[in-house]
């Protein structure tokens, strides 16, 4: 998976899967058996959502992002990532956050756009 492209043409389409991408991910996560390797890769995970996240809010990127639907509603992801203590009790609820990001994403998008 490759950190979102942060260019004026980004379709919602290419948001849509980026985001249904993360969740997908973190899902396959929460059914890995080997907790130690679940709890890296989830580790992994929000790292990577943290870069794009760090991507969107370079003032070299503002314009951008604010004149772009989809990286406008992208922005609004990471805010909505509320972690507990990354440790193996906790990865299915650390998981779940992907998908609550998820909805405050969808809140953020106008109707019909996808």
């Amino acid at each position: 998976m490759e950190n979102i492209r942060i260019a004026k043409d980004v379709t919602w389409k290419e948001v849509n899967d980026h985001v249904d991408a993360i969740s997908k991910k973190a899902n396959e996560i929460v059914k890995m058996s080997n907790k130690r390797e679940a709890l890296a890769e989830l580790r992994a995970l929000r790292d990577f959502v943290r870069k794009d996240s760090h991507d969107l809010q370079l003032v070299r990127n503002h314009d951008i992002v604010s004149k772009t639907p989809a990286l406008w509603a992208y922005s609004f992801y990471s805010s909505h990532l509320h972690f507990i203590e990354f440790n193996q009790k906790n990865i299915s609820w650390n998981a779940d956050e992907f998908d609550q990001a998820k909805i405050g994403y969808e809140m953020a998008k106008p109707e019909g756009a996808d």
